[in-house]
This record gives structure tokens, sequence and C-alpha cells, in this order.
């Protein structure tokens, strides 16, 4: 599906483009477009210039609860476009779509990447009390054996980047995003004793049961 834009938003209002030339956008992972926007004139520049130098004036007369009101329903507007903002940044940027989703979730993403063995072997390696592997394919791969001798559990997920089609993977990724959310909801809820050491392990893989 292609995304189609033929206006400005300028003065709090859309503008259609004056110039009927557009300018394609395309997918960094494919080169496929997947949205044209218009071209802007030096006009339409400049109204939207002036309109942002206009609205500056009055903005700086608000107050700091008036500024915080705007802010939250600014907020909350992203949050009803999460779906839409994340397919946007993952395209244009060549982002995986599920990196782009939980950045829109949320969930703090610095320093998530693949990492090799060596990593977690070093001296200095972060202690872990708890390693969960949540794709299908790792069920039946040998795990390493975890400095400190973590507790384990595999929540099973089926691969959404494999459903073919963009928008039912989209809905893949949703669909797996909310599912792990619930699991983990649930074991931070768990009581301190299922939280030792000793009840750890049983606790995450009866987890791994859940609907």
């Amino acid at each position: 599906m292609t995304i189609v834009k033929d206006s400005f938003y300028i003065n709090g209002q859309w503008v259609k483009a004056s110039s009927p030339e557009t300018i394609a956008v395309t997918t960094s992972g494919t080169g496929d477009t997947y949205a044209t926007i218009p071209v802007g004139t030096v006009e339409e520049a400049n109204r939207a210039v002036e309109a942002a130098a206009a609205a500056f004036t009055s903005w700086t007369n608000t107050s700091p609860k008036e500024r915080g009101e705007f802010l939250t329903r600014i907020s909350e507007k992203l949050a009803e476009r999460a779906d839409e903002i994340a397919l946007c940044i993952a395209n244009e940027v060549g982002m995986p779509l599920a990196l782009a989703k939980g950045i829109q979730a949320g969930i703090p993403t610095a320093g998530l990447s693949s990492k090799s063995w060596d990593v977690f072997a070093r001296p200095d390696a972060p202690r872990m009390d708890l390693i969960i592997t949540v794709c299908d394919n790792a069920a039946g791969e040998v795990c390493p054996i975890w400095p400190g001798h973590p507790a384990t559990a595999h929540w099973g997920f089926a691969d959404p980047s494999a459903v073919d089609g963009e928008e039912a993977r989209r809905r893949a990724f949703l669909e797996t995003l909310g599912l792990i959310r619930l699991r983990i909801e649930a074991l931070v809820a768990l009581s301190d004793a299922e939280l030792s050491p000793n009840q750890l392990q049983q606790a995450a893989r009866r987890l791994a049961l859940a609907s």
C-alpha cells in the first residue's frame, strides 16, 4: 500500500499543495516506493514560517499548566498513531519494524542489538538472573552455558518477520509484541517467593504455557 500525501499542514489546517510535482519516498531495504509527498514552493515555505513565528509569540504567553496540557494531548495523539509512525520509521530509515514499534511503545532501546557470545563471556559482562528465548527457531538450538548459571526459559513465538505481506506482517509484529508484554507483566507480578533463585526458572517456564 502506497501512502499518498498531497497537502501541507500550515497554520492549523491542511492546505493542498500548489505544485503537481511529488517526491517518492522509498523503503531503505528494498528501494520500493511506499509513499509520495508533494514538492513545496517558496511561497508555501514562507507561509509555514510566518505561521510558526506567529504561533511562537502566543506560545510564549501560555502558562506552564497550559503547555503541559498541550503536550499531554500531543502525546495522546502520537500514541493513537503509534503503529502508523512505527511503520513509516521502519520503511524510511531501514530500522526493523520490531525496534521501531518498541520505540513507539515506550520500550527503552538503548544498547539493543544482535550480540555475539563474546559479549556475555567477558569479565565485565552484566550479571543475568534469567535468560528467556522467544523465537520458535531457538527451541531446537543448543544454548550456551551462561556465566553464573542463570535460570532459563523458552517462550516460543512464531517469527513475525516471516509473515508474507506488509500489512499481515505488521499485524503479526503487533500481536507478538502484545503477547510478550502480557507475559512480562505476569512475570513482574510474581510473588517474592516465586522470584527466588530456586523458584524463578519454574515460574518463568510456567508462564510459557499461558495464553
